[in-house]
C-alpha cells in the first residue's frame, strides 16, 4: 500500500538587511571628554572623530576600515554618514570597533574612547535615545571614572 503524505511549500523570505552591500549610518556623541585646552573648564572642547575597524573574513586582528569627518570644538558632535561595504564587515553581526579620537594640530591626536558594535545592534539604536559608552582602558583605573562619552546611532540607512 502506497502512503501518500502532503507537502506543505516552505516559504522563505529574505530580510533585505542581509543581502544589502551597503550601509550609510550616522552617528552622534554626547559627554566627549573635554581635551582640548582653554583658559576655563567650560571654555575646553575635543575636535573629534570616529575610526572604524572590523576583522575580515580568516584573519584574527582589526583592520582599519575608515574613519569620520572631524566636528571642530565639539563634545556633542554628530558626524556625516559613514559607508559601512559588507564586504569589508563580513556580516551584519561581525564586530566593528569604534574609536573616538581628538584631532589636534601640531602633535598626536588624543584618544578618547572606544566601543564595538555590529550593524544589526547599530540598527536596532538607530533613532533611540540608548548609546553605547566610550570606554579608556587607561582611565578605567582613576577613581570616580564612568566612560569618556556615549556614542548614539541616529540613522541607518541600508543600500540595495
Amino acid at each position: 500500500m502506497l502512503h501518500v503524505k502532503q507537502v506543505t511549500p516552505l516559504t522563505l523570505t529574505l530580510d533585505p538587511f542581509h543581502l544589502s552591500k551597503s550601509f550609510d549610518v550616522r552617528f552622534r556623541a554626547r559627554r566627549i571628554e573635554k581635551l582640548d585646552g582653554g583658559i576655563t573648564k567650560h571654555q575646553k572642547s575635543s575636535d573629534p572623530y570616529l575610526k572604524f575597524y572590523s576583522i575580515p573574513i580568516n584573519q584574527t586582528d582589526y583592520v582599519e576600515i575608515g574613519k569620520t569627518n572631524v566636528i571642530e570644538g565639539s563634545t556633542k558632535p554628530e558626524w556625516d554618514p559613514f559607508t559601512f561595504l559588507l564586504e569589508k564587515i563580513s556580516s551584519v553581526d561581525s564586530s566593528i570597533m569604534v574609536e573616538c579620537w581628538d584631532k589636534d594640530k601640531g602633535s598626536e591626536d588624543d584618544f578618547i574612547g572606544v566601543c564595538t558594535l555590529s550593524l544589526r545592534e547599530m540598527k536596532c539604536m538607530q533613532s533611540k535615545e540608548a548609546g553605547v559608552m566610550l570606554l579608556n582602558k587607561k582611565k578605567k583605573k582613576k577613581m570616580g571614572y564612568k566612560h569618556s562619552g556615549i556614542l548614539e546611532v541616529v540613522s541607518v540607512k541600508v543600500n540595495q
